[in-house]
């Protein structure tokens, strides 16, 4: 899953795609999201991490892939123009 996003500026380019490449879930428990951030055609990478998805923000997920996105987005501070799958 990936989502196009408002252009964030790196000395190399511009990286205007936030790709989820992983997730670990220990149920009950929290998720380790892995994620990308690329340039359009993907060729560049300029910037990837893994961020926690834990307490009530897990709890609140119910399955719903947009809903990580989403939240991912909020913790990198970035603007979503569109999610694809």
């Amino acid at each position: 899953m990936y989502a196009i996003i408002e252009p964030l500026n790196y000395r190399q380019g511009a990286a205007t795609v936030l790709s989820i490449t992983q997730t670990s879930v220990e149920l009950s428990r929290g998720a380790a999201v892995s994620w990308s951030l690329m340039s359009e055609d993907r060729s560049s990478l300029f910037e990837h991490g893994t961020s926690l998805l834990g307490g009530e923000e897990y709890s609140s997920w119910l399955g719903d892939d947009e809903y990580v996105m989403n939240w991912l987005a909020g913790k990198l501070n970035i603007t979503i123009i569109e999610i694809r799958t």
